[in-house]
């Protein structure tokens, strides 16, 4: 059992307590294991972590009244040597239906940014 003095002040906008208190109090845990919580996770949901997860459906996206479409209507240029890699995983995604093919602008559209990764 732990006891921590907590003064509550009117109109306060930052945290109530600190780090030391709340963990005292076991109101928050760390998480050490990482991958042991994950693991865990899968096991007890093991539908929601299988294939690739797409809506049976078209699903609807709810505006703001006052969202303005964004769109970029110029290809960001992506270097020569990951080119290649690029439009692999494009076709890859394409073929499993993640992204589909647009032949002009749309309203709605965002670039393709291109990051190498380690492995």
């Amino acid at each position: 059992s732990a006891c921590q003095t907590l003064y509550v002040i009117k109109g306060l906008r930052t945290n109530l307590m600190g780090l030391p208190a709340i963990t005292a109090l076991n109101l928050i845990a760390r998480l050490d294991q990482a991958e042991d919580y994950m693991s865990r996770i899968v096991a007890q949901h093991p539908a929601l972590f299988q294939g690739l997860g797409k809506m049976g459906e078209p699903y609807h996206i709810r505006l703001k009244d006052d969202a303005k479409p964004y769109a970029v209507y110029t290809a960001r240029s992506i270097p020569l040597p990951m080119r290649e890699k690029v439009q692999k995983e494009l076709k890859r995604m394409e073929a499993l239906g993640v992204i589909s093919s647009v032949e002009g602008p749309t309203e709605w559209c965002a670039p393709i940014v291109a990051v190498p990764k380690h492995s």
